[in-house]
């Protein structure tokens, strides 16, 4: 279940690069990134902002696992407003082609899909990734207690005692 966990969290990873890599880096330029206005929240580029929507959703999905697990509300609330923050920077694009700009309708759907994958998928292998690193502690925790997951088939067999009077009957 740890190995299992953790091979989805860098294989989920790994495709967010490439998939970063194919479709902003090199496909930017010709699905019309460039025609996509600054963003209202940092006069952030698109460039910037599909490098700043993953690092975000990673940041937010960590800090409401850790707040999950120890159960400290203020750390739940900082990712909620994170997660606010992501869903921002991802429905600007195409909030700026319904108030009036010039990027057209199919640009901006295709800018605020490719944000919506990049931040799933870094979502995704947050929660993996943590879940791998629990997990691996309760083992840990429970071989160094002591504990038997798995045990022997020599079982201790328990003797009647001499006082014991048979069933009536």
């Amino acid at each position: 279940m740890i190995s299992y966990r953790a091979q989805v969290s860098g294989g989920m990873a790994a495709m967010t690069i490439v998939f970063w890599w194919i479709a902003i880096d090199k496909g930017g330029e010709t699905l019309g990134d460039a025609d996509i206005p600054l963003s209202a929240i940092g006069d952030f580029s698109f460039a910037e902002i599909s490098l700043i929507v993953p690092a975000l959703a990673l940041l937010a999905t960590l800090v409401m696992s850790i707040g999950r697990e120890t159960g400290n509300a203020i750390l739940n609330n900082i990712g909620g407003a994170l997660i606010v923050l992501v869903v921002f920077y991802i429905l600007e694009p195409f909030g700026s082609t319904i108030f009036g700009s010039s990027i057209d309708v199919q640009s901006a759907a295709f800018a605020t899909g490719r944000l919506v994958a990049m931040a799933l998928m870094i979502a995704l292998s947050t929660k993996f990734f943590w879940d791998a690193i629990l997990l691996q502690w309760v083992r840990s925790t429970m071989m160094n207690m002591g504990v038997d997951l798995f045990p022997s088939e020599e079982q201790e067999t328990f003797g009647s005692h001499a006082d014991e009077a048979p069933p009536l009957g």
